[in-house]
């Protein structure tokens, strides 16, 4: 096939096209390796993208199986233990988590300070709301001035989103317009220059062009926040917790040795099916950025 070229939207070098995947092309900066997925969100008829539709592409069975489960609670729970831990809560008053889904990590930072958030799915914002009782709205980050004109926050969070950003550019823009001038930035996002990438490759779990359009990695990413006005404090890696049926699953989706595995634990796979396990396997990061000074 012929080769498209683009310019890196970070470091302005060349944009080679990489692989194709789940019937999209997937492009790679050879400079700073950023991944992105030039087509950006799949949207239908009514314009509305993937995140709004009534057939939700975070609601299939897979995901369902994690977002309703006892993990869910307890990595949200672990994320506010880690955001305490980095930057410490006290004495600040108000957090606005973006892409708040289902809202775990509200129903757990509330019990700190003052927390709110945005979330593009109706449907998600809907149920935040009726399991959880949190101060979650309908929302679009690039619209992300429009809902907060008069109102700055300490902490802002994206937890697992970054890679979702159509436009990233333009995203930080409008959260430094919410920010107060001491505020953090906390994020978390795939990093494709882990060790799991890099022995994973084009397999790598997180190459997901139907959802993940942006791939940074530890290195262009602080190129990118710079670029913007940031300064990074605090880079480091951050886990989830699984039902062990969970893991099973997407081994018996990804690889023939899930089969095997199953095979091997007909006597146990029941008992197994309860586990909750934490796993870090150090390819999300995670990020703390405050604003340069002027």
């Amino acid at each position: 096939m012929t080769l498209n070229f683009e310019t890196c939207s970070i470091c302005r070098s060349e944009l080679k096209y990489w692989i194709r995947k789940h019937e999209r092309d997937v492009y790679k900066c050879e400079n700073c390796r950023h991944i992105t997925v030039p087509d950006g969100l799949i949207r239908d008829k009514e314009n509305k993208s993937i995140y709004e539709t009534d057939n939700l592409v975070f609601e299939s069975d897979e995901k369902i199986q994690y977002y309703f489960s006892d993990a869910a609670i307890k990595s949200a729970d672990k994320k506010v233990e880690v955001l305490n831990r980095i930057i410490g809560l006290k004495g600040y008053h108000n957090l606005l988590d973006i892409g708040a889904n289902y809202g775990h990590f509200l129903s757990f930072i509330n019990h700190r300070l003052h927390a709110e958030g945005i979330e593009i799915s109706p449907r998600a914002v809907s149920q935040s709301i009726k399991m959880f009782n949190v101060q979650n709205q309908v929302g679009d980050i690039d619209l992300l001035y429009q809902y907060y004109p008069e109102k700055k926050f300490d902490i802002i969070t994206l937890w697992d989103v970054f890679e979702h950003l159509e436009h990233p550019s333009h995203s930080i823009i409008q959260i430094k317009k919410v920010m107060k001038d001491e505020a953090y930035l906390v994020f978390s996002t795939p990093d494709s220059i882990s060790l799991i990438s890099r022995l994973l490759g084009r397999n790598w779990y997180h190459i997901d062009p139907i959802q993940h359009l942006n791939i940074f990695n530890r290195k262009n990413i602080e190129l990118f926040l710079s670029n913007h006005g940031f300064s990074t404090i605090y880079t480091g890696s951050i886990g989830h917790y699984y039902k062990f049926d969970y893991i099973l699953n997407k081994l018996i989706r990804e690889f023939s040795s899930g089969r095997i595995l199953i095979k091997n634990l007909p006597g146990v796979l029941k008992w197994l099916k309860t586990i909750t396990i934490y796993i870090k396997a150090s390819d999300v990061m995670l990020l703390v950025c405050k604003q340069n000074k002027p």
